[in-house]
């Protein structure tokens, strides 16, 4: 008789089915079918499971020998040996009986709602470090607003994963609260029995050298098996103070599978990667600053937005807040997290936003070039200066200078541009600031910023703003006038 033939034998005189035998040794239907028709051999763990369930010696399973023995000595009542129950239905060594109430419920949901809640960080940290690059350089507007859709589109994504999770995860954790479970113990063994409403509706059998790690939270221990990504929870109250299931579990729990040893430690080296990096961010971002601020003091623009470098590193502070939060709520004194990262994310949106809140203050090229239509050659020096005319207004004056060969092209460019003029009229004589008249210029530009209208003298009364520009061709400078006048 082949292994397989003796497999099959034995499982008939159990009144199994392959999917039974399956079930109880852990295994597929599938493999059981293979062993029966000699394709494969049980390994030597399949082996002592198939023992324990039989009731029979592993020679008897390999070879037959027992088998044989039995034969002999059946003729001879006196020297048949005893009838043996097998250990698969030996009582337990111990029992374990608990369920799961709210309490418990709320802090496996938390667990395991801990991984989701961790893809969402990162996806908002994705979408700030997208909207402060999107929002670094406004010139290229479709760029901006093209990356803004897509970190809208990630967000809303991973946003709507998370609550869908969550969803998923109550639902399956009201279920496995709602039951009642029962531990029974052997000798290498652990027989688990799940209840609801008294009816029981699962029972495994988990051989210990089948149970890879022991996960410790503060109220139970996960079993995790080695060959599958499953667990099973034991609550610490229901076990005896020296029972052999908890000191298993407690022998099997490791630096690594200590939950919330592992949890806490790996906040805290969060806490001090983001402490020190919120130093490190700060002076990068500066030495950056550095290293584009123009040499040139009249690009003033491109000064300002320099300081646009610090938005790409504001979610490190933030970070560092957060971190500090965390551990203070579990019970982790942290102060310096929360104040370096408040303190170096103020300055952050300070420098940050520099260009947004004062970019515009005063004279800005890009602002009156953007108004006018046109740019300007690149500037030698730049002067600026505000000032109040006679009549108590504000104006702002800006003095450029440009190099012989660009101030060349420019003039070129005002001669075949109608919008300038060589001789102001009498109404638009009206309208220009009053110091511009002792500067001599030989082409001249006025723009009403409310009517955008150029070169024209208003139809109605009231108060406007112009930009006037006064040019000399001579000297390659422009002056440029930002003010405000009453018209009556």
């Amino acid at each position: 008789m082949t292994l397989g033939e003796r497999l099959q034998q034995l499982r008939k005189e159990k009144q199994m089915s392959q999917e039974e035998l399956g079930n109880l040794l852990l295994v597929s239907r599938q493999t059981v079918s293979l062993w029966e028709n000699n394709q494969t051999v049980p390994t030597v763990d399949n082996l002592i499971r198939l023992k324990e369930v039989f009731g029979v010696s592993v020679d008897s399973i390999l070879t037959g020998e027992e088998e044989e023995k039995t034969k002999v000595t059946e003729h001879n009542p006196q020297q048949q040996p005893e009838p043996q129950t097998p250990d698969f239905f030996d009582s337990p060594l111990e029992r374990h009986s608990f369920s799961l109430d709210k309490k418990d419920l709320k802090y496996i949901y938390k667990i395991f709602t801990m991984p989701l809640l961790k893809k969402l960080v990162l996806s908002a940290f994705f979408f700030f470090f997208s909207v402060f690059a999107a929002f670094s350089d406004t010139s290229e507007e479709q760029n901006t607003a093209v990356l803004i859709i897509l970190a809208l589109i990630f967000i809303g994504i991973s946003l709507s994963k998370y609550i869908n999770g969550l969803k998923v995860t109550k639902k399956s954790v009201e279920s496995v609260c709602s039951r009642k479970y029962t531990y029974e113990t052997f000798n290498n063994y652990v027989l688990v029995r799940v209840f609801n409403s008294d009816v029981e509706i699962k029972s495994q059998k988990v051989f210990f050298n089948e149970i890879n790690s022991c996960w410790e939270t503060p109220f139970c221990y996960f079993l995790e098996f080695k060959d599958k990504k499953a667990y099973f929870i034991i609550k610490k109250s229901a076990l005896e103070e020296n029972s052999r299931l908890g000191y298993f579990c407690h022998n099997l729990k490791t630096s690594k599978t200590d939950f919330s040893s592992t949890k806490i430690t790996a906040l805290k080296t969060l806490g001090n990667v983001l402490f020190i990096g919120c130093f490190i961010s700060f002076f990068t971002a500066i030495t950056i600053l550095i290293d584009t601020v123009p040499e040139n003091p009249a690009i003033l623009q491109d000064g300002f937005d320099s300081f646009r470098i610090f938005r790409y590193f504001l979610p490190v502070p933030v970070l560092s807040i957060a971190a500090g939060i965390l551990l203070n709520v579990n019970k982790i004194r942290n102060k310096k997290n929360i104040i370096c990262g408040i303190v170096i994310g103020l300055m952050m949106l300070v420098y940050g936003f520099f260009p947004t809140i004062f970019g515009n203050v005063g004279n800005s090229l890009d602002t009156v070039e953007a108004q006018l239509g046109f740019e300007f050659p690149e500037t030698t020096q730049m002067n600026y200066k505000v000032s109040t005319d006679i009549s108590g207004n504000e104006q702002a004056v800006t003095t450029l200078n440009f190099a012989e060969s660009d101030a060349n092209e420019f003039e070129k460019f005002m001669q075949e541009d109608n919008r300038w003029i060589k001789e102001s009229n009498e109404e638009i004589k009206e309208i220009i600031p009053v110091n511009s008249g002792n500067i001599p210029a030989d082409y001249f530009l006025i723009y009403n910023t409310g009517t955008k209208e150029f070169g024209k003298f208003p139809e109605n009364d009231g108060k406007y703003q112009f930009i006037y520009i006064a040019y000399n061709s001579e000297l390659n400078m422009a002056y440029i006038f930002e003010y405000s006048s009453s018209v009556e």
